[in-house]
């Protein structure tokens, strides 16, 4: 792959060095060594050579790079046996609902029990904000008072879990470390994260690693014994392999009124 020449029907779709490094989250210096050394395609314009990514280009790139990360084990290689240890409480939770109604109430003992003192809710939505906000309404959560407190985070999918229109499952661990560390540095002792999961059905780069990404979060999780993780599927929405694939990554589900603790071989 080599530096090529600008073409100005192009301009629209290209980003600046500075651009394509928050894209790929790396650093400026880390974007010239992989055009110097022909890995990711660029253009140059002006009497200074700058650089310029198509976006599709970093997209590309960013897909490829995924298949060489460590956590994307197809689920048959994956040794389950060893994500859950019989002396720690597992907290990672899967939950099925077929409406609205279901699913919120699966949710509200969750949200009730974390709108207390010394306690924090980050909520990650796929609806749209008015959506989440008017079901937060009602079913009798003050909305406006939890997150005027700092009792609630609200993050849609598009800020947490699709930034820059890909799923990278590392960003995402960073994301949650990042959230309990602060929570933890205001001496909150319970935190409850829960993310409506239809963000991965847009087929976007990296949502094929949803799975794997869930079977690893597992083993972060261990070490934030204080966190309750609840991950929200929709029966509806999610075919029946990959609500199979979720219940093999849990070691918990909710259904209805019903949480049941799953054995793994």
């Amino acid at each position: 792959m080599e530096c090529g020449t600008w073409n100005v029907e192009n301009d629209l779709e290209l980003l600046t060095i500075g651009e394509a490094a928050n894209l790929l989250k790396v650093s400026k210096a880390t974007l010239r060594r992989w055009t110097d050394n022909n890995l990711l395609p660029c253009q140059r314009i002006g009497p200074r050579k700058e650089r310029r990514f198509q976006r599709i280009d970093l997209i590309q790139f960013l897909s490829n790079k995924l298949g060489s990360q460590t956590f994307p084990l197809p689920l048959s290689k994956l040794d389950k046996s060893s994500f859950y240890e019989s002396s720690m409480e597992p907290n990672h939770i899967s939950s099925y609902y077929n409406n609205t109604i279901e699913q919120w109430k699966i949710l509200t003992p969750f949200l009730l029990e974390h709108s207390q003192p010394n306690a924090h809710i980050i909520y990650l939505h796929h609806s749209d904000k008015t959506t989440i906000k008017k079901q937060f309404d009602q079913n009798k959560f003050d909305i406006k008072t939890l997150i005027n407190n700092h009792t609630l985070e609200l993050y849609h999918s598009n800020d947490s879990y699709l930034i820059n229109d890909v799923f990278i499952a590392n960003r995402m661990f960073e994301f949650w470390q990042e959230k309990i560390s602060a929570a933890q540095s205001n001496g909150i002792n319970k935190i409850f994260l829960t993310g409506e999961m239809g963000w991965a059905l847009q087929e976007k780069p990296g949502c094929e690693h949803l799975h794997a990404y869930e079977a690893q979060l597992n083993k972060l999780l261990h070490t934030f014994p204080e966190v309750t993780v609840l991950c929200q599927y929709s029966l509806a929405e999610f075919s029946t392999q990959d609500i199979l694939e979720s219940v093999c990554t849990h070691p918990y589900l909710q259904v209805k009124d019903q949480l049941l603790k799953i054995t793994h071989q």
